[in-house]
């Protein structure tokens, strides 16, 4: 018998050897492969480089906030940019590559040892700045990059000037567009800003592309939040598409009419884009890490109220959106992990409140509430799903706020009512899902009137006629 377990006891390590063997021979490395590609050097003006200019070429893996990025548009195909997450990345907050080489004196490169996956690829001469790419290895080779020579600019832009393609620009004192002048900005140019501002009083018109869109950012080394101040627009209608703007104090704001495309917004001090007075249309746009993604302030009296479609606001330490006298129509967008979502307020001292359309919205993973109503602020909205909130709904002397057709999940209330000087009316709050079908959890979920009795005039949320399962097509249109 004991032959017999000894003999056993030996089968099975030999098995799990050769397991062992076949499964590290299954589980190789990655195969290696090699990058070339040739660099061509351009004049300010155009016209080739007549001496040898020598380039390096590096490569780098993608920080982790891209994947977040990526995580939500795996989901949401159709919202944010269509701009690879991965040239949000900034390469000088990076202590090392993971590879690089310098080019010859034809501009031929070659980078040995990669494995297959996607980089970033950033590639800089010196009198040429940088300028980055995604590399997708082994499918983007052999490479064919472009460099234009760096251009200093400042003072005011009198005549009708193009910038790009492939082109670095160093702003290091304010610059102004006068009225009468245009700025075209053409795919793959970066513009480097320090200590400056940049104003727009004639027609701007920035045409990045998806592979290659146009960086405003900081010319520090070592790149940090509020490096350089504003763009400032006060004409109308300025274009922005395929654009990605980082490190500003505030990133833009406009006092005419902008539209906005496809763009990004990173790294703000204060905000990434503010609608002061003014109008237009933010489509498939980012707001990331910035203090306030997007303020109205008073956008009332515009026929017109902006619109914002298909966007992702997320990690704003303050406010996703903040309306002050403004009535903005927010559609198919996602907001995730903002202090607040949005916060609906009355122009300062009188009774004209914010009172946006919002539609077809995800509101998820708020610290504070997802949407605060406060002073004469009545939205509408439809269609939203808002998951793991702190609360969903606050409101503080707010009107006859509507909230329809709405799926509300996981949160400590859906609606939470104050009276801070004022009253709220009856919050229509009919045919929405719960995420329950019994009255009295959904009662659990509101704080009215009902809850203090004799107490504040808070008002009442009428929560009649709720639903029996979840709104199917509520929420931005998901991947098909």
């Amino acid at each position: 018998m004991e032959k017999v377990k000894v003999k056993n006891f030996i089968s099975i390590i030999v098995v799990v050897l050769i397991l062992f063997i076949f499964g590290c021979d299954n589980n190789q490395s990655p195969e290696a492969h090699t990058i070339t590609g040739t660099i061509t050097f351009y004049n300010s003006d155009g016209t080739p480089i007549d001496t040898t200019v020598i380039a390096t070429v590096k490569l780098f893996y993608p920080a982790a906030f891209c994947d977040s990025i990526a995580e939500i548009q795996n989901d949401y195909s159709m919202v944010g940019p269509d701009i690879n997450p991965i040239l949000y990345t900034d390469y000088r907050l990076f202590d090392i590559s993971v590879a690089e080489c310098e080019s010859d004196a034809n501009g031929y490169f070659e980078i040995k040892d990669v494995s297959s996956g996607e980089y970033l690829l950033v590639y800089s001469a010196p009198g040429f700045g940088w300028h980055q790419r995604v590399c997708n290895v082994p499918l983007d080779n052999p490479l064919n990059l472009t460099m234009q020579k760096t251009i200093q600019v400042s003072g005011d832009l009198t005549n009708d000037t193009i910038w790009g393609p492939n082109q670095h620009v160093l702003i290091q004192d304010d610059i102004i567009l006068l009225v009468g002048s245009s700025l075209e900005i053409l795919e793959n140019t970066i513009i480097e800003v320090i200590d400056s501002r940049i104003t727009i009083l004639g027609l701007i018109n920035i045409c990045g592309s998806e592979e290659e869109p146009v960086i405003i950012t900081s010319g520090n080394h070592l790149p940090q939040i509020a490096d350089w101040d504003r763009i400032e627009i006060f004409n109308n209608i300025q274009n922005f598409s395929y654009c990605i703007i980082q490190w500003a104090n505030y990133g833009i704001i406009n006092h005419g009419e902008i539209n906005i495309f496809n763009s990004g917004f990173l790294n703000c001090n204060i905000l990434g884009l503010e609608f002061e007075l003014s109008t237009g249309n933010i489509t498939s746009s980012l707001f990331y890490n910035c203090k306030t993604g997007i303020m109205f302030w008073e956008t009332y009296e515009q026929i017109n109220q902006p619109k914002i479609d298909k966007c992702i606001i997320t990690e704003s330490n303050e406010y996703g959106m903040n309306l002050v006298g403004s009535s903005p129509d927010i559609s198919n967008s996602i907001l995730k992990h903002n202090y607040y979502h949005i916060f609906c307020k009355n122009k300062t001292a009188t009774t004209i409140g914010s009172n946006p359309i919002i539609s077809n919205c995800l509101f998820k993973n708020s610290t504070n509430y997802a949407i605060e109503v406060y002073a004469y602020s009545n939205p509408a909205i439809s269609k939203c799903e808002f998951i793991k909130n702190y609360y969903h709904i606050r409101c503080s002397r707010a009107y006859d706020l509507i909230a329809n057709y709405n799926n509300f999940y996981d949160c400590n209330y859906v609606f939470k009512l104050y009276y801070h000087g004022g009253g709220n009316d009856t919050i229509n709050a009919t045919h929405n899902w719960w995420n329950t079908i019994d009255e009295e959890e959904i009662q659990v979920l509101i704080w009215d009137e009902n809850d203090e009795p004799g107490g504040d005039d808070v008002g009442i949320v009428d929560y009649n006629d709720w639903l029996y399962s979840p709104v199917s097509d509520a929420g931005p249109p998901k991947r098909q």
